[in-house]
Parts: C-alpha cells; structure tokens; sequence
C-alpha cells in the first residue's frame, strides 16, 4: 500500500522527506475534499520512527504536494521536525493545502 510520506537517506548526513496525498488518511478508502480518494497507508509513530532512524542528519529537505488532511497528525509532524536538530528546507512541488 502506497503511504502518503517517504524518507530517505541521501547519505552525507542528508535525508529528504516527501509528503504526498492526504496526510494522515491511512488504510481505508474516503470521500475527501476531491471525491473519493484510495487509501494510504502510514501512521506519524511510522514517520516519527523513520526520521529517527537516520540517525545524525544535518540536513533535511522536505518535498510536499498535498491536499491537506488530519491537523492532529499536520501538527504532529510540524512538532516532530521542529525538535529534530537537523536544518529543514521545505519545497512546496505542487500545493500544499489545509494542513
């Protein structure tokens, strides 16, 4: 199942985040703002784990194109990047909406 992040390490204590699709939305198909959307799979305790288990980054870019989606879980990630010690750069790739 597609998930609505993915992190990967770029070595060279880079890493980059891409945020795609409705945020938060996991598992089960729903009616969005746009129609029904698939399901996607992904929890914040899986992105927070993820970012973690980079270990020592310096830098991290973070890609977004997004509808939106959960604020709970929008501020939950805000929160979790801003305590990371790693300098995040944020590229909006094609909207990033609501959350």
């Amino acid at each position: 199942m597609k998930r609505w992040f993915e992190i990967q390490n770029r070595g060279g204590k880079r890493a980059e985040i891409r945020i795609r699709g409705i945020i938060g939305l996991s598992n089960k198909d729903s009616d969005g703002w746009f129609g029904p959307v698939e399901g996607q799979g992904g929890t914040v305790r899986e992105f927070e784990d993820e970012l973690i288990a980079l270990g020592d980054i310096a830098e991290l870019d973070l890609y977004v194109s997004s509808e939106g989606g959960l604020v709970s879980d929008g501020l939950a990630i805000h929160n979790i990047l801003s305590r990371h010690p790693a300098r995040v750069t944020a590229h909006i790739d094609g909207y990033a909406f609501s959350i």
